[in-house]
């Protein structure tokens, strides 16, 4: 039999209480009831199990994402149990839980990151969740501006250099580029 020691102080004194639990979930409560005031304690008893498999997700598809008509992508996610004593886990139930979010990126748009969640629960009702995560790129190409100066004067033009990027950073050359200005600082 396994026993559990409970201590509590109660009007400036320590009460201590032992108790004998029996395998499984439970549910104790007691109170301390006087004259004036009620104490009530609620606590639940449940077993630890050391967890008999592990969890693993991956995404499985391109490495880049991107979000443009006329791309044609899917992304395929995948989960897995592994029995800690070899083998792999069969006849869990998989819950699937994905969901975005827009990343901070200035300017707009922002890529968008997408994570998918799996809770797999095995034939022990013991669950473990693992996750794996993709981005969504808005664009195929990056496009930024660079200063040939970079200080200007009053009332003078300042140039610029226009730069296309793939989503990795590198150079792209020979792609026509239509800039529009939108407005004109004073700094």
């Amino acid at each position: 039999m396994k026993s559990a020691f409970l201590s509590v102080e109660f009007k400036e004194e320590l009460i201590d209480f032992d108790f004998i639990l029996l395998l499984g979930k439970g549910y104790v409560d007691f109170s301390l009831p006087d004259s004036k005031t009620g104490t009530e304690h609620y606590f639940q008893i449940q077993e630890f199990r050391t967890p008999e498999y592990e969890v693993s997700s991956i995404i499985r598809s391109p490495v880049a994402y991107y979000c443009h008509s006329t791309v044609d992508q899917h992304v395929i996610a995948i989960c897995e149990g592994q029995i800690i004593g070899g083998g792999h886990l069969s006849g869990a139930n998989v819950q699937w839980t994905v969901h975005a979010e827009a990343t901070k990126f200035i300017p707009e748009p922002s890529p968008i990151i997408v994570y998918a969640l799996a809770a797999i629960t095995d034939l022990n009702s013991q669950t473990q969740q693992t996750r794996a995560n993709f981005l969504i790129h808005p664009c195929k190409y990056y496009v930024g501006f660079q200063f040939v100066k970079n200080y200007g004067t009053k009332d003078k033009s300042v140039k610029t250099k226009v730069t296309v990027t793939d989503i990795d950073g590198n150079l792209i050359d020979n792609i026509l580029v239509q800039c529009k200005v939108v407005g004109y600082g004073k700094e």
